[in-house]
């Protein structure tokens, strides 16, 4: 009995030190994330317990919708009034003449003008995913310091200087490079992907490792709830009277978000004001990310590595899918007005809700690889019908096979984040956030390219075809990161492993 009963007796004594080491760095630190955790539990009140960053996820991710659909639309119409086309079509009968006659200077016309449009996303969604690159990396490394606050306060002002410039281009009909202005200071400040990230980091906070995947499917389906809201309602506004008031909508949302953030999000920071910004503009943040990414015995490197690839091969695919949805449904052989346009959003956004019921169904760990393998295999789908549609039901079938494919993204975040330690967190969610940059970045080169490229031939969904290719190989690429993890030994569903750095690949 000496033998088992030293060795447990050593292991203590190492997860003692290692905590009494880790409380003397926190206490000169004053901003660890761990006492932040306690922070949050000791003075929430009734309601905070449940509701905290919802709020502000769910309007802004709102406002991001409306702006990506009145966006392009708004972008199509300037492109279109600079060759002095016509873009409203009050009737079936007209788009099915322009698609009878491919030859008619109307529709060579109509090809070039969504040529464009796609060009131009292609552009601002580069302009503000690249300094995004860098900014997320800085601010949610920062949050394991600060609290996740502060962070999710500069992303959210980014937001509401972007909506800003696109109000003031409507108002004044300013040239389209003004755009780029918002959407650089909106990648500057983090972008939305900083928002997502921290909000997750914050849940990651307040959470236990088994309440943790659930937690963060309902916060992605509060994103589906802010969607599907902006989908629906976009097709009611009049934009016969411009674009003005949509864009004052999203404006004053954007204020109201922030305000209810500055007010009702907890904070946990304890450092002098002086002091918060010294971890942010220092090499710190890399040094952590990369504490966090080295090598250990363990491999759990390599499991972080590819499930940030598999995300960010899932943000590129359903992103560059999504963003030319809109743009292939106004084209010919479509011809979709603001209202059926906004109804299609709108069933894209259910899966948000579909993919909450089957995570709380089948809330078993063991489910989740099953689950997230369905949902890649059924975007895949949903892609390559997309891809070969002729017609407008065709499209509308299409979202059928779409309703899983929100499954993946509360399942990667919850696995790496039970990867690591609680002061590592932040850092983990920010190179997830750093995935969903890359991938939209990526992802607005690849297949936006490739529309622009096929738009004017025999067959312009090719995009799409790439998009489930992606989802396709996204596939195995978990898999492997998930066995590399031991994620599915049962002893990993207790909280982090603190003796990692040191031991041979021993979890929980």
């Amino acid at each position: 009995m000496d033998g088992p009963i030293s060795a447990y007796e050593k292991v203590d004594d190492r997860i003692a030190d290692t905590a009494n080491e880790n409380i003397k760095i926190e206490s000169n630190k004053r901003g660890n994330s761990e006492t932040s955790a306690e922070n949050v539990h000791k003075h929430p009140t009734r309601w905070t317990n449940y509701i905290t960053v919802e709020p502000t996820v769910i309007g802004m991710m709102f406002v991001m919708a409306y702006s990506n659909i009145f966006a392009k639309e708004y972008i199509n119409q300037a492109i279109a009034s600079k060759y002095n086309l016509d873009l409203n079509r009050s009737t079936e009968q007209s788009c099915s003449s322009i698609k009878e006659n491919t030859s008619d200077p109307y529709y060579e016309l109509e090809q070039k003008v969504s040529s464009e449009t796609a060009s131009w996303s292609l552009y601002l969604t580069v302009s503000s995913c690249i300094p995004a690159l860098v900014s997320t990396i800085l601010l949610g490394s920062w949050g394991d310091k600060v609290g996740r606050k502060i962070p999710i306060l500069i992303s959210s002002f980014g937001i509401i200087i972007f909506i800003g410039c696109y109000l003031l281009v409507v108002i004044f009909s300013l040239p389209l490079h003004f755009l780029f202005v918002g959407h650089v200071l909106n990648g500057i400040l983090g972008n939305y992907g900083n928002l997502i990230g921290c909000a997750f980091s914050h849940l990651s906070d307040i959470t236990t490792p088994e309440q943790r995947t659930l937690r963060i499917a309902m916060l992605e389906a509060g994103i589906g709830i802010g969607s599907f809201l902006a989908s629906i309602s976009s097709g009611f506004w009049d934009l016969s009277k411009g674009y003005q008031n949509p864009y004052w909508c999203m404006l004053g949302l954007t204020i109201f978000n922030f305000l209810y953030a500055v007010v009702f999000l907890p904070s946990n920071n304890e450092l002098k004001p002086k002091r918060i910004f010294r971890h942010l503009f220092s090499k710190e943040p890399f040094v952590h990310m990369y504490q966090v990414m080295r090598p250990r015995q363990n491999r759990r490197h390599i499991a972080l590595l590819l499930y940030a690839t598999c995300f960010g091969l899932m943000i590129s695919a359903m992103v560059g899918a999504n963003s030319l949805l809109i743009i292939y449904a106004i084209d010919v052989p479509f011809c979709f007005n603001s209202l059926l346009l906004g109804i299609l959003s709108g069933l894209g956004q259910i899966n948000f809700f579909v993919s909450l019921l089957l995570l709380a169904i089948f809330s078993s760990f063991s489910s989740q690889p099953k689950l997230l393998t369905l949902s890649f295999i059924s975007s895949s789908i949903s892609a390559i019908v997309i891809a070969f549609s002729k017609t407008t039901w065709m499209l509308f079938f299409a979202q059928l096979f779409h309703f899983l494919s929100n499954i993946p993204a509360p399942i990667i975040r919850s696995q790496s984040s039970r990867l690591v330690s609680r002061d590592e967190v932040g850092s983990v969610f920010a190179v997830l956030a750093c995935s969903m940059a890359i991938g939209e970045t990526v992802g607005s080169f690849v297949f936006q390219g490739i529309y622009a490229a096929t738009t004017d031939t025999e067959f312009p969904g090719a995009s799409f075809i790439v998009a489930a290719v992606f989802m396709l190989i996204a596939i195995p690429l978990y898999w492997t990161g998930y066995r590399l993890s031991g994620l599915k030994k049962p002893s990993t569903s207790r909280q982090y492993d603190i003796l990692t750095d040191e031991d041979c690949g021993v979890h929980g």
